[in-house]
C-alpha cells in the first residue's frame, strides 16, 4: 500500500521515490498543543506532511490520531510518541489526498 510506504518513508526521514520533497514552515495551535509543518512530499494525487506536535502544558497529553483528523482530505495519520510530557514534543505524519 502506497500510503504506508510512504507514512514509514516520512518517517526515516529519507527521499522518496517519485514523491517531490518540499520544505515548508506553518504553524496551528490545537488546543494546548502547537503543530509547526516541518515538510511536504507531493507527487499526483497524495501529499505527505511532517509536522511537529509540541506540548505546551505542564501536565502530560496522551495523543490520538483522530484528534488530527480536521479536514475531510486527510486519509491516513500516525503519531510518533503518544504519551507527551510537558514541553516535550513528537512527530505527525500526515497524508492526504491532494489535487
Amino acid at each position: 500500500n502506497q500510503i504506508i510506504h510512504l507514512i514509514s518513508a516520512m518517517h526515516q526521514g529519507g527521499p522518496i521515490d517519485g514523491f517531490t520533497r518540499l520544505k515548508a514552515s506553518k504553524q496551528e495551535c490545537l488546543g494546548s498543543l502547537t503543530l509547526e509543518l516541518q515538510s511536504i512530499y507531493q507527487r499526483d494525487g497524495l501529499q505527505g506532511e511532517i509536522w511537529e506536535v509540541t506540548n505546551t502544558t505542564n501536565r502530560t497529553q496522551t495523543l490520538t490520531e483522530t484528534q488530527f483528523f480536521m479536514e475531510p482530505t486527510i486519509v491516513a495519520l500516525a503519531v510518533k510518541t503518544r504519551v507527551l510530557e510537558p514541553n516535550a514534543c513528537t512527530k505527525l505524519f500526515k497524508v492526504r489526498n491532494h489535487e
